[in-house]
Formats: structure tokens, C-alpha cells, sequence
């Protein structure tokens, strides 16, 4: 019944300083989808490296090497980021590849370190100056760090928010299986977030015992879709509630599920 994002988080120190001669932080950052790849397939290994410093003309970007954080345990989390960076670059696609575990290229150049769930992550990432992670979006709000913007495969500069989430999911609301399974990492959609990953509740669609908790089920889905107030608490949450297009597919799911041989909805 949700949707979240996957977002790069950041810790980056500009050049500037402050009164008392601190590195003031720098708030805002714009990666596209190759370089972000590419930091990871440690390619980029630089604050200053030119395909950042174009992105970012207004920022004062360090010399300063990028410490690349990566998720230590096997994580749905990783399975999403990965199958967005090989998406997003060929070359990661074919000799990295995705999963919810992978071999990190910038733990074989000395740049990257592992951290445990998406707490750890968040947490090495508000430890280590200049450094680069992912995490939950949910993650990166509820503790303050900044995210990057990316730039999505139709070109346009995205900000990662339930907008921008649902605009991915409808850009798969054709690619379900029969259980409503999909994958939707890297839209065409021009407002679409490049990272996202849905959310799964399972239920039986048969052979159900208990009608009254059945029911109850089947209402709290039904809430959780249709609902204006679950559409602003799971915005806030970083989470999004699916579009119109998909939800009616998942209504009509819902419809057909029975309790000793009856429709639940009925």
C-alpha cells in the first residue's frame, strides 16, 4: 500500500569558512545518474571532479577524496539502490550488478565502508566529513541529513518527496505480474524519483478462517489506499501512497479475496 525512496545522503565540507575559520557545510547537491553510478564504481573519487563541479557551479566543492558508504548486511534497501545504479550505467550493470549484497568497487580502491541497516548508514554518514551514503528517505528525514536531487532519465532535476514517488510508480502501473508484483526503479516520467521500491502486504486471497479479521484486513488496506489522512501520514514519513492508476488495481485485488468461499468486500 506505499512506496519509499532510496537517496543519496551527504556530508560534504566546503571550501568556505565561517568566523571562527569551521568549514561551513554544504546543504544542497545535484547528482546525475551516471555520476552518482560512478561514485559508487569509484570512477568519481573527488568532491571537485568535474562532472560534480558541473552539476554544482554555485557550490565551493572540496579536494577532498569522497567516502562511500554502503550498507553491510544484505538489505531490500541495497536491492533497490543497485538496481538503480545498473539502470543507470551499463558498465555497473555488467560487472557489478544488483542484489540486496554486492561486491562494493570502492571497497577494492579503499574508499568505501560498510555500515549495518539504515540507521548505521545514516549514522557513519553524520560521522565522516565528505562522505556519501543511501538510505531510506524516511532515514534521511527523521534525522536532518541532506539529500541529493537527481537528475532522472527524462532530463529534469528531482527532488526525492510522495510527488515524485508516485510519479514513479505510474510509470510502471502496467508492468504488474498477476500478484502485483514490480519492479519500478527509473521511470521516463519527467517528475519521477529514479529509486523506489514498493512496499508489499501479503494476504490470502482464499481459505480465510476468521471473516471478522478478514474484514478488518481488507478495511485497514482500504484506508491505507483511499484515505487522505494515510496519504499525509506517510508523506510525512517519507513514504508515498500509490496513484490512482495502481490503486485501482490493488481495490480490485482486494475485491476478490473470500472467507469460507464468500467475498470478503460483500
Amino acid at each position: 500500500i506505499l512506496a519509499g525512496a532510496v537517496v543519496p545522503i551527504f556530508n560534504l565540507q566546503s571550501t568556505e569558512k565561517d568566523q571562527d575559520g569551521k568549514a561551513i557545510p554544504i546543504e544542497e547537491l545535484v547528482l546525475d545518474r551516471q555520476t552518482l553510478a560512478d561514485i559508487y564504481q569509484a570512477k568519481v573519487t573527488k568532491w571537485n571532479d568535474p562532472a560534480i563541479a558541473k552539476l554544482n557551479p554555485a557550490a565551493k566543492l572540496p579536494d577532498s577524496t569522497i567516502t562511500v558508504i554502503h550498507r553491510a548486511d544484505s538489505s531490500g534497501t541495497t536491492e533497490i539502490f543497485t538496481n538503480a545504479l545498473a539502470s543507470f550505467s551499463a558498465d555497473w550493470n555488467d560487472k557489478v550488478g544488483a542484489g540486496s549484497t554486492v561486491e562494493w568497487p570502492v571497497d577494492k580502491s579503499g574508499n568505501g565502508l560498510g555500515a549495518k541497516g539504515n540507521p548505521g548508514v545514516a549514522v557513519a554518514v553524520q560521522n565522516t566529513a565528505n562522505s556519501i551514503g543511501y538510505v531510506e528517505l524516511s532515514y534521511a528525514i527523521a534525522n536532518n541529513l541532506p539529500y541529493a536531487k537527481l537528475i532522472n532519465k527524462a532530463g529534469k532535476t528531482v527532488v526525492a518527496n510522495a510527488a515524485s514517488i508516485q510519479s514513479d510508480m505510474a510509470d510502471f502501473a502496467n508492468a504488474f505480474d498477476s500478484r502485483l508484483n514490480a519492479k519500478i526503479v527509473d521511470g521516463n516520467g519527467e517528475g519521477s524519483w529514479p529509486i523506489t521500491g514498493y512496499t508489499y502486504l501479503i494476504i490470502r486471497m482464499e481459505s480465510m478462517k476468521d471473516c471478522t479479521k478478514a474484514r478488518k484486513v481488507i478495511e485497514f488496506i482500504r484506508w491505507g489506499l483511499t484515505d487522505e489522512r494515510a496519504a499525509k501520514i506517510a508523506s510525512d514519513l517519507g513514504y508515498a501512497t500509490l496513484p490512482k492508476e495502481v490503486t485501482d488495481m490493488v481495490l480490485s485485488k482486494l475485491n476478490a479475496v473470500t472467507c469460507n468461499g464468500k467475498i470478503v468486500s460483500q
